[in-house]
């Protein structure tokens, strides 16, 4: 949702008219202002409690002259950021920092099972790639999973011990599908994990390796509809599109950035 000027309809309006809307999964918002925060606080808690749809918002107007200069080209009142995003944040709505952030944000929750928490693991076959998301983790309001006493054991027992088999779990450039398909199942399965990121490097594209493109989409096929949010991030360049629009057909959204 987002719209300029208007008479008689506002932001609590539209939300209310998308809760029914049965097309509609979740609702992402970029506003500058509120005219009546009350009134969408109070329908967007109603949109999450009852219509189960989650709202994610990108507001602007952070600065006293961000909010000056919407003032001068729509008339809207901007108010505190912190005010808003603590009203957000008591009602249930996510709140983003960028239009990048929003459509992520969409995209993620419009194709897999909102998470119950905020508890994240990573599975990857190339460590490198993953550390720099452990710096944005707690930024984002995110933890860093302790994986349980039975996910380690499973995972000591079951990979060699060349693996580091923590969070992330670190499969190393000789993992294989199978390799991937238990280590995301066990996290699948333990109570200490809410959401879980497999980042994926296509060695197949560069050269030949235990990881085929064929293995990993019948493995990802297979673990798509479980009740938590698995997200894939790999490569941007022209190596790894193929992989990343096939893995997209089995409605696992697929991104370039930590």
């Amino acid at each position: 949702v987002t719209y300029g000027n208007r008479t008689n309809v506002d932001e609590a309006d539209l939300i209310w008219y998308l809760a029914h809307d049965s097309e509609t999964k979740v609702i992402g918002m970029y506003f500058e202002g509120l005219e009546d925060g009350r009134k969408f606080m109070d329908t967007a808690k109603r949109v999450i409690m009852e219509h189960k749809k989650p709202i994610v918002v990108y507001k602007n107007n952070r600065t006293a002259y961000a909010a000056k200069q919407s003032a001068l080209h729509n008339g809207s009142l901007a108010g505190s950021y912190e005010v808003a995003k603590g009203a957000f944040d008591q009602v249930g709505i996510l709140s983003v920092n960028s239009y990048e952030e929003l459509i992520a944000s969409l995209k993620a929750l419009s194709r897999q099972p909102v998470p119950l928490g905020n508890r994240i693991a990573m599975v990857t076959n190339g460590g490198g790639a993953v550390v720099g998301a452990l710096d944005q983790i707690e930024s984002l309001g995110l933890t860093i999973a302790q994986p349980s006493e039975q996910t380690k054991k499973a995972y000591g027992e079951y990979f060699p011990v060349t693996y580091a088999y923590g969070n992330p779990c670190d499969l190393t450039c000789v993992a294989t599908a199978t390799d991937f398909e238990f280590a995301i199942r066990k996290l699948i399965e333990d109570p200490n994990v809410d959401i879980i990121v497999a980042w994926l490097v296509p060695w197949f594209v560069l050269q030949k390796g235990p990881l085929e493109e064929d293995d990993i989409l019948k493995v990802l096929a297979k673990i798509r509809n479980e009740k938590k949010p698995i997200l894939i991030g790999t490569f941007s360049d022209k190596s790894s599109r193929g992989v990343s629009k096939n893995i997209e057909k089995l409605g696992i959204p697929v991104f370039h950035s930590l």
